[in-house]
């Protein structure tokens, strides 16, 4: 089991839109439906909230914070439409910005090698 399984869940859900016979159809449901929906579970299943604090769990950036980070900006081919399911969900948002723009990670992610599969 993962640290963050709803992050495998929609993971095998982008899989499978992407395996569809009909697969701009089933990416279009996924991007448009499928995702948001469940970026909204998400939302809500979170703890309730430190005070000013963006993190999804408790008062300091997580690995749930980071997992979400490389969820919506690195694994889905479709960056706006991965970016655009969470909009309804503020605390997602939040938490996104405020890990995509911590030191240590502007520094990982400026730095990094990319390796093309």
């Amino acid at each position: 089991m993962t640290a963050t399984p709803w992050a495998g869940e929609i993971k095998d859900a982008y899989e499978k839109a992407k395996s569809n016979a009909d697969k701009e159809a089933a990416l279009k449901t996924f991007f448009d439906e499928t995702m948001p929906k469940h970026m909204e579970l998400v939302e809500k299943s979170l703890p309730f909230p430190v005070s000013g604090v963006p993190a999804l769990i408790g008062n300091a950036l997580s690995l749930a914070d980071v997992a979400l980070l490389v969820l919506i900006r690195d694994f889905f081919d479709n960056k706006a439409a991965a970016e655009a399911s969470i909009q309804r969900c503020p605390r997602l948002v939040a938490s996104l910005k405020a890990t995509e723009h911590h030191p240590n990670i502007v520094t990982y992610r400026t730095s990094r090698t990319h390796i093309a599969v």
